[in-house]
């Protein structure tokens, strides 16, 4: 199990939208380090793609996610069904 080891996956799957130039996001620790980054994404070989990207993280850490639309319509729905979870 990852607790024996202090660490546990985090997945991260994220579908893009019709315009996924506009779309990146950050993982870090509080306070700074960079554990983890993606985008902008190429269109339009990358619209309405779905990445995974998978890192493990310290459980006694804390930590934040940002997720960025350049262009400020957010990731859905009026062009196309982005998400991320």
């Amino acid at each position: 199990s990852g607790d024996a080891y202090g660490t546990s996956p985090v997945i991260l799957e994220l579908p893009t939208d019709d315009y996924a130039e506009e779309t990146s996001w950050e993982f870090r620790e509080i306070g700074g380090a960079l554990i983890d980054s993606g985008g902008p994404y190429p269109q339009p070989a990358d619209d309405n793609t779905t990445f995974v990207e998978s890192f493990n993280v310290d459980l006694n850490t804390c930590y934040e996610f940002t997720i960025s639309d350049t262009f400020g319509d957010g990731i859905c729905c009026q062009y196309g069904d982005g998400e991320y979870s």
